[in-house]
């Protein structure tokens, strides 16, 4: 199987977020967790629909979280009567304190939030292997007021980047992992498998990145499909969410980036960038990423997000690459970065070759952001699946299908990286 399956994936996750309860057997089960959905008041859809209710009064009681982030600056020729109508009534009493405003999750200060979160108790939780051979593991749970939520991930269980190279004796080529195995890496310190949900990721050119004059964002580089392993989506009533891509530079320099999309001012500097210009570099730039992360979660846990002992840490997991052999000559080696994920599922057996009717067991942390507006959400807990099934309901791989039916042979035989 390969990485490159993720990339249609996320169309696979999206069909399956639109099925009802129909008749499908249960195969998944969150056995503890919980979510905190951070509702945009401007732009939320189902804020505007007022499909959900946005206090435990109207809720009656059903919220484990509801409080409300509202620390905006308003123009300073509204009234005092006009600027109390727009506020959030009752925000949490953060605004003035020494803690904001975030340093990272800077989304934060740009419009009010209804910060609203229960325990996870889906009534719905689905496991398949789709017809790529990825596992795909999806739940619905029900908000108060009737509305739906639901979340989707989707690993390569086999994931494993190679590259098709000349062999020594130069009569030939042949399959070599690239820089190693990437999964012994990235769950180095964890029991079992740990996958990053990285489909998506890029980072920037840092020979371009450097002082705000040019009025265009350097280039961006975009991770291979061959390097991604794994995807996420989500849905609160009404409004559509994607996992949030790994951070290769400082989390508000994202940010920056997508709000600099209207205005075409380039955002992008060097400092930001969490990237070694040598190698003696790295040690640093891992210890700035993993100061970042640590500063995330405090920025989380003054809004609502607090750690539990039963569940995973809520705090994104910073990943330095000094495993890999430094490249002197190539910048967009990943040898060169430190990274930051919000979105993994760990294992606790290694899930490749699972087959339909086996079973399996692990947990997740998952950042969304949505599509359409500014409302995030954060989702942890730990899982069992009963027995995957097959899925049956979408169509074959048809890359595999033209390349069997056309007789075509892959890096000499053994196969790409691509099919």
């Amino acid at each position: 199987m390969s990485p490159m399956r993720i990339a249609t994936s996320p169309v696979l996750l999206v069909l399956a977020l639109t099925l009802g309860a129909g008749c499908a057997p249960q195969t998944a089960s969150v056995v503890a967790g919980d979510y905190l959905t951070f509702l945009s008041s401007t732009d939320s859809i189902s804020v505007v629909k007022g499909n959900i209710p946005l206090d435990n009064d109207a809720a009656d009681g059903a919220w484990t979280t509801a409080e409300r982030v509202d620390c905006r600056e308003f123009d300073e020729d509204l009234s005092a009567a006009d600027v109390e109508a727009l506020r959030l009534e009752n925000p949490l009493d953060i605004c003035d304190g020494p803690d904001w405003p975030p340093t990272h999750e800077t989304w934060l200060d740009t419009t009010g939030f209804y910060v609203l979160g229960q325990d996870l108790d889906p009534w719905r939780g689905e496991a398949i292997i789709n017809s790529e051979g990825d596992l795909q593991v999806g739940f619905h749970h029900r908000l108060p007021g009737g509305e739906d939520m639901r979340f989707s991930f989707v690993i390569d269980p086999d994931f494993q980047p190679t590259a098709c190279v000349q062999n020594e004796a130069g009569d030939g080529v042949e399959l070599v992992d690239v820089d190693g195995n990437w999964l012994d890496a990235w769950s180095e310190g964890v029991t079992g498998r740990r996958y990053f949900l990285n489909g998506g990721a890029f980072m920037w050119d840092p020979e371009a990145a450097g002082d705000n004059t040019s009025g265009q964002d350097p280039r961006q580089w975009l991770l291979p499909i061959e390097w991604a392993a794994g995807y996420g989506v989500a849905r609160v009533a009404d409004d559509d969410m994607r996992i949030r891509t790994t951070r290769f530079a400082r989390p508000e320099t994202y940010l920056r980036a997508e709000a600099a999309e209207l205005t075409g001012q380039r955002t992008i500097f060097s400092t930001d960038l969490l990237y070694c210009e040598e190698e003696r570099d790295c040690d640093r730039v891992a210890e700035n990423a993993n100061a970042i992360a640590g500063n995330v979660s405090e920025e989380w846990q003054l809004v609502g997000m607090q750690n539990r002992d039963d569940l995973p840490r809520a705090e994104p997991v910073m990943h330095d690459n000094r495993w890999r052999g430094f490249s002197e000559r190539d910048p967009a080696s990943l040898s060169r970065w430190a990274e930051l994920h919000y979105n993994w599922v760990r294992f606790d057996e290694d899930p490749a070759g699972i087959e339909p009717g086996d079973s399996a067991s692990g947990e997740f942390f998952l950042t969304f952001d949505a599509l359409d507006s500014s409302t995030r959400m954060l989702v942890r807990g730990s899982f069992e699946v009963k027995a995957f099934r097959r899925d049956t309901w979408s169509t074959d791989y048809i890359p595999l299908e033209i390349i069997e039916r056309n007789g075509t042979e892959l890096c000499g035989g053994q196969g790409s990286t691509l099919f």
